[in-house]
Order: C-alpha cells, then structure tokens, then sequence
C-alpha cells in the first residue's frame, strides 16, 4: 500500500527525532572524553562564536532563549577562559561574546575528537550507504534551512 506524502514525512520525522538522540549522546560522550566536558549547548556557542563576535541578546535570540540563560553560559564559558566579554564599540550598552585563544584551540580540539568518532562509525557502512545518507543529510540541510512559511511553499510546490 502506497501511503500519502504526509504518512512519509511522519514516519521520516519519528525516525529521524529518534536517530538524532543516538548520534548527538555517542558524539556528546566523544567531546566529554577530550576532557574538556562542555555541554552540548556550550559546545553551540562555541560553535557560533568561532564566526566572530556576537551580542550576547543575538546570541539568545538565536538559541530561543533568554538573555539571563545566555549571560548564565557565556558566564561558564568565561570562567573557563574561552570567552571574554567586551563593550561594542558602537553602542556601548551592548554586550559582545567572543572566543579567547584557547577557546579556539578547545573548539578545534572538541570538533577533532568528535569527528574522529563519528568518521569511525560511518566506516562501517559500504559505500552505498554513504551515498544514500549524504543524499539524504543534503535533503535534511535543505529542510531545516527553509526559513519562513513560504519558502516551505515554494519548496513543495516545485516538487
């Protein structure tokens, strides 16, 4: 039995809501092994911060989160040394983020480690396979960066 375009996306996204929780706690345990032991949202702002300076209320509005959480994390990270904080220079009343040295060095080492791991379960899988889930993490990537409702409009219209 054929089933509807909506059945698919249903069972593609139970699935998929049920393998992200697998892949993201094996790589969790690969960056909590480098010693560094970030959480996976500080492990976020890392990530985000190796773009650049940030204000700390992007930064929150980015996460979908308050201010107070953000400064909170921004604290931790701080008090480990891989973030500083500093005025803008264009509006003093702004709060700007940004990677220290080792910051950066942490957040290479991190990615490192947790590509490492991931790169050795994938090797498992024959080349076929590969294929098949770069095809479909490019389809993944295309979803998720659709922005507004009319861009997820458009998208399905065209196909």
């Amino acid at each position: 039995m054929v089933s509807s375009a909506k059945e698919k996306a249903e069972s593609v996204s139970r699935h998929l809501l049920e393998s992200v929780p697998l892949v993201m706690q094996a790589v969790a345990a690969e960056v909590r092994r480098s010693g560094h032991t970030p959480s996976p949202s500080h492990f976020r702002l890392l990530h985000l911060l190796a773009a650049g300076r940030c204000s700390l209320g992007a930064l929150a509005e980015h996460g979908m989160v308050r201010l107070a959480t953000i400064s909170r994390s921004i604290s931790t990270l701080e008090e480990r040394g891989w973030v500083r904080r500093l005025r803008s220079p264009d509006d003093g009343r702004v709060v700007l983020a940004e990677l220290t040295g080792e910051g950066h060095a942490v957040l290479r080492e991190i990615r490192q480690e947790a590509l490492a791991s991931v790169v050795r379960r994938l090797e498992r899988l024959s080349p076929q396979e590969l294929a098949e889930l770069e095809k479909g993490l490019n389809a993944l990537e295309r979803a998720f960066r659709l922005t507004t409702e009319s861009d997820m409009e458009r998208e399905h219209e065209g196909n």
